[in-house]
């Protein structure tokens, strides 16, 4: 018997929670991983981007839920990395700093096990960064110091100095304390450095769940910030700042979306493409791509020759990407499409498209697949009989508005799944774990609304989620007549009184708009 060797173990940051501050190694090594271990301050929505058959492993350590040791966790790295895998230890913010990850690499090397570290975005710098805290500034701070805040025995992890006496050199320290996650000993820490002589009036911020739509910043002094805390029921994860910088708060005031919170629901491919333009008007963005696109394995077989082909029907960008994925895997000369002419959706779908240097030959006015079946089919009346065959490559899932009209009008075609789409409830219950601080869900499908919907009424009836979590003043925004109407039949099921919006051009860009026109 062959011996297995040892596959890598990737002790890779995830940054502090915005999926845009993860570096570009680290989502080529999530993309391509075998097995994955993750904990609770990795974003959710980097689950969405591994391959379909990578084993998940959830070692997550929350403050009294502790679901894995260091311990266990090493053993499963190791255990992993020797049946051959490829692993990623996926740790929120950076591995090294108060991550444990220098504990893990030991353990690794301890077993023979190669590895590689990828650094991080850390919390300690870009939480307080996202909140308009510079943690240093000039003639005002030129240093920072970052303290781990979890247990006041951290705090003095030397074994001889006492914590008053480590707390009297903090508090001599001229420039930033960083503390991570020390909310709950944030009297002792303000007791220990009051004591070591600091001013009481030294401005302290704590920010909670820094990058991302939680995000929420409180501001004290040394002698209040305590009180304060407990009133405002501050609590983990958070950054606490303690110096003169967190008297600052560098945050734009001219950008449009400031300080909205909005989730994107759909595909990965959808979802990266409207958070973009969302974050640049300065909004705070979740993405929940709880949908799924899986090629449809029997669609090679049901495609005709191209060159039996006349026009192919395109309903989304989805679709146009695995039409050329098939062709690439027949080994088809992209020449012998020059006789095709293509129908789509939208101008999104048409740009697609474009991209692999096709020009669409039909787009109706309104991106509907109800106005491009009536629209398709008048153009087809006004010409002459097509001299091959009509082929709609779409989901699996398809609107029957397609079907339906081609058929009364009787045009022949073949409808072709070429893909499927699959929701992912662990995605929308992240998302669900959000929307008490959303002010807006989008939804660019009937089908996603109804897959967000169908699990928060399957979890509010177990009890599992308070339905007033979503507060009345979150609105739906949705792409198309046909999606708000999905939604509104689910807010009156739900007993929700949410306002519904609805994109005027069925696109991100309409999406964009209605979010910025509603704030005005």
């Amino acid at each position: 018997m062959n011996k297995i060797t040892a596959g890598t173990v990737y002790l890779v940051g995830a940054g502090p929670g915005d999926t845009g501050l993860i570096t570009i190694r680290a989502q080529e090594l999530i993309k391509n991983c075998d097995v994955l271990v993750y904990d609770a301050l990795a974003n959710p929505a980097f689950l969405g981007e591994t391959k379909t058959d990578c084993k998940k492993i959830f070692v997550g350590k929350m403050l009294g839920k502790h679901s894995a040791s260091q311990s266990d966790i090493n053993d499963i790295l190791i255990q992993q990395a020797l049946l051959g895998k490829t692993v990623v230890r996926l740790k929120g913010g950076d591995p090294f700093v108060f991550g444990r990850g220098g504990e893990e690499a030991q353990a690794l090397e301890e077993n023979g096990i190669p590895y590689q570290i990828v650094p991080g975005v850390t919390s300690a710098i870009a939480a307080l960064e996202s909140a308009g805290i510079p943690v240093t500034q000039r003639k005002v701070a030129r240093s920072f110091t970052v303290i781990t805040g979890h247990t006041q025995e951290n705090l003095c992890e030397s074994g001889t100095e006492s914590a008053e006496d480590r707390f009297s050199q903090y508090a001599k320290i001229d420039g930033t304390l960083v503390f991570l996650m020390g909310v709950s000993h944030l009297k002792e820490i303000t007791l220990g450095l009051l004591k070591g002589g600091m001013n009481p009036n030294t401005p302290v911020s704590i920010v909670e769940q820094g990058t991302t739509v939680h995000e929420r910043r409180t501001n004290g002094t040394l002698s209040t910030i305590t009180k304060i805390a407990e009133r405002e029921r501050v609590s983990n994860p958070a950054v606490i700042c303690v110096g003169k910088v967190a008297q600052f708060n560098f945050t734009s005031q001219k950008l449009p979306l400031n300080g909205t919170r909005v989730g994107i629901t759909g595909t990965s491919s959808f979802t990266k493409k409207l958070s973009k333009p969302l974050k640049d008007l300065g909004a705070r963005v979740y993405c929940a791509p709880f949908l799924k696109v899986v090629c449809d394995s029997q669609a090679d077989p049901l495609l005709p020759p191209i060159s039996e082909i006349s026009w192919i029907i395109f309903t989304s960008t989805n679709g146009v990407h695995d039409f050329f994925r098939l062709l690439k895997k027949r080994g088809t000369d992209f020449r012998s499409l020059s006789n095709l002419k293509f129908c789509v959706v939208g101008s999104g779908t048409a740009n697609t498209l474009k991209e692999y240097g096709f020009a669409a030959d039909y787009v109706p006015e309104r991106y509907t697949v109800l106005d491009m079946a009536k629209g398709f089919s008048a153009r087809l009346k006004n010409e002459k009989s097509p001299r091959g065959k009509i082929c709609a490559l779409r989901a699996k899932e398809g609107s029957e508005d397609l079907a339906e009209i081609l058929k009364k009008e009787g045009i022949q075609f073949s409808d072709i799944p070429i893909y499927s789409i699959q929701k992912d409830s662990a995605q929308i219950d992240s998302l669900l774990e959000q929307i008490d601080a959303l002010d807006y869900i989008t939804f660019a499908s009937s089908s996603g609304a109804s897959a967000f919907f169908e699990r928060f009424y399957e979890l509010k009836e177990i009890k599992e989620i308070e339905k007033n979590r979503l507060h009345a003043e979150c609105k739906f925004v949705c792409i198309g007549e046909k999606t708000a109407e999905t939604v509104g039949k689910w807010c009156t099921k739900l007993s929700l009184s949410n306002k519904i919006l609805t994109a005027s051009n069925y696109n991100a860009d309409g999406i964009i708009k209605s979010i910025s026109g509603d704030k005005k």
